[in-house]
């Protein structure tokens, strides 16, 4: 999945991101998450924007019953 942000509060020149789903050990996934910004001013804010939104993802993840298990 790709996306970008345009407009909102902070502005960005540039703002790109993409995930990937990538199979990993038995019964497990591993998530990549690449975040692409300009300037180099909103790195730091939006880092923590997406340890926030993967902290949720992972969460959830947690959460939810897997239904293979049922």
């Amino acid at each position: 999945m790709a996306y970008a942000v345009v407009g909102g509060s902070m502005e960005p020149k540039h703002h790109h991101a993409s995930m990937q789903v990538l199979a990993d050990t038995e019964g497990r996934s591993r998530f990549i998450w690449t975040i692409d910004v300009t300037p180099d001013e909103l790195a730091g804010p939006i880092s923590e924007m997406g340890e926030q939104g993967a902290r949720i993802m992972q969460e959830t993840l947690r959460a939810t019953p897997n239904p293979t298990d049922r």
